[in-house]
């Protein structure tokens, strides 16, 4: 299933929390003297930040990773520290306090237990997830998440509106610049900024937390700064007996149906699983209900396509490896059932697998599982639940793919890596470089070589390889809304590779590209 392997290293890059429990949250250890109080974020890489304030008004910064389904870290204050552990327990969350002692080392042996009962709800995968809106309250105003200002090191957005329109500027190397934008599904920005006297057409994405601002092919990864403000309330009509349709839209909350015109589908999240999109995959989790759901596009157009992959892993790498532990069921003719297993991140791993087949092409993956001591059939259930509610429709272009296009059109891609050793005496070097020319007929000329020097003890070699060369059609495409520079090789091979940039810098799958001069063809 190597056209799943992908996909699912996204999953797992980008979710660290994969079969972890969620810690975000309020939580109150409730005593005579008064109450302490820790507060506990949770952010996609797997890493734990908040506060614990005890009942004189202490109040330390705690700071730590989640490993094994338990947090642990460092609490600090003006220049004292102890170390901390989280794990639930039933449904308290224990806070287990370890002093250091003189040595410097744990005091393993004095630790104490404290049981907090959490008061507010957590973000089930992340700290400030699309989920973290609340409904508006009648009358009031409905958070919007473009309002607000964004930036990196690099560049800041400032954006006010309502009802999906959108003004503002953009800041860049001491520069401002006007800003336009209108929202068509209220997670995306089309618009355009002003410089000199020229409009120039950009894009967003909301990634979690972060706003993907793209222009011309690059993308800045923008962060919110401070709370997500509220757009402008809407009148109130004295008899209309409640308030306009588009602050209520604007107010509802993630327990609804998702609708995704880029991957082309809409389903239903389990009632109180909320969701996370990261790149083109949908990450679903429980604030008490440990392990994930993911559903991710897949490119597989029938039956027979997704069996002649069984028997290859869905997922290998140095942490683990996922494998089908039962065969695929075809349960209709647009969708096939079976179960997972392995090891993944040192914990052995079970759940179900769905895949679903839509009439345009391509599909969706559904996965939904845990650690193998939590897994029950509530997984299964869960996966077949969200599979009954999906519902397909022809998949709209990104609006990142014409940008694409346009930087890459009549230019060179050029890779270079390299590595080797030296021990024992022995030594080794070696050089990979790979060219693909982009035509702007559509058509492609890709060209490789490897080298190579290796020696020891009075004695070397030196190795070269070409390659060889390919040639074919290419083009930009966006399966599941990411944009892919996909390859139609004149042998009937086909290739995709995910597009990402920061700032100037190309990737093609993660790896860094050059974007040069094209000397062959135009």
């Amino acid at each position: 299933m190597k056209r799943l392997l992908m996909l699912l290293n996204f999953a797992l890059v980008f979710s660290s929390l994969a079969l972890a429990e969620n810690f975000s949250g309020k939580y109150v250890l409730e005593s005579g003297e008064g109450d302490t109080v820790l507060n506990v974020q949770q952010n996609a890489r797997g890493e734990v930040q908040g506060t614990l304030e005890l009942d004189d008004g202490t109040l330390y910064q705690l700071g730590g990773e989640i490993e094994n389904n338990e947090a642990i870290g460092i609490a600090s204050k003006q220049g004292r520290s102890n170390l901390f552990k989280l794990r639930f327990q039933g449904g308290e969350l224990i806070y287990t306090l370890i002093a250091i002692g003189p040595d410097g080392n744990p005091d393993l042996a004095n630790a104490q237990e404290f049981p907090f009962t959490r008061q507010g709800g957590g973000e089930a995968l992340g700290a400030a997830g699309p989920m973290t809106a609340a409904p508006a309250a009648s009358g009031g105003a409905a958070s919007d998440p473009f309002v607000g200002t964004f930036a990196d090191e690099r560049a800041k957005l400032q954006l006010s509106g309502s009802g999906g329109k959108y003004t503002g500027q953009m800041q860049f190397q001491g520069q401002t610049f006007p800003v336009r934008a209108t929202s068509p599904d209220g997670r995306s920005l089309n618009g355009t900024f002003t410089s000199g006297g020229n409009s120039f057409r950009f894009n967003a994405i909301l990634q979690g937390p972060a706003l993907a601002f793209t222009t011309s092919g690059t993308t800045y990864h923008l962060r919110r700064i401070g709370p997500q403000q509220a757009a402008p309330a809407m009148p109130s009509n004295p008899l209309g007996g409640q308030a306009p349709a588009v602050a209520q839209q604007a107010a509802q909350g993630p327990g609804g149906a998702i609708n995704d015109p880029y991957m082309g589908v809409s389903f239903d999240p389990p009632q109180g699983w909320r969701h996370e999109k990261r790149q083109a995959i949908y990450v679903m989790g429980h604030m008490t209900i440990p392990g994930m759901i993911i559903v991710m596009p897949h490119s597989y157009n029938s039956v027979q396509d997704v069996k002649a992959s069984a028997n290859e892993p869905l997922y290998q790498d140095q942490d683990g490896q996922l494998m089908l532990t039962r065969a695929l069921q075809v349960v209709s003719q647009n969708m096939l059932v079976g179960d997972f297993g392995g090891v993944l991140g040192g914990q052995r791993a079970r759940g179900r697998i769905i895949f679903m087949l839509s009439p345009h092409g391509g599909g969706v993956l559904i996965l939904a599982g845990a650690d193998a001591g939590s897994y029950t059939q509530q997984y299964a259930s869960l996966a077949e639940g969200v599979a009954r509610s999906m519902k397909f429709s022809r998949p709209q272009e990104s609006p990142e793919v014409p940008q694409w296009v346009m930087k890459l059109r009549g230019r060179r891609l050029v890779s270079l890596t390299s590595g080797g050793d030296a021990s024992y005496g022995l030594s080794h070097s070696w050089t990979d470089r790979q060219e693909l020319y982009l035509c702007s007929d559509g058509s492609f000329q890709g060209f490789g070589s490897f080298s190579g020097v290796a020696g020891g003890q009075g004695t070397s070699a030196i190795m070269r390889d070409n390659t060889g060369s390919l040639t074919g059609r290419w083009r930009v495409a966006s399966p599941g809304g990411m944009p892919v520079l996909e390859l139609n090789m004149n042998t009937g091979e086909k290739a995709q590779f995910q597009l990402t940039a920061d700032g100037s810098k190309t990737f093609l799958d993660g790896v860094r590209v050059m974007v040069v001069e094209n000397t062959v063809c135009r």
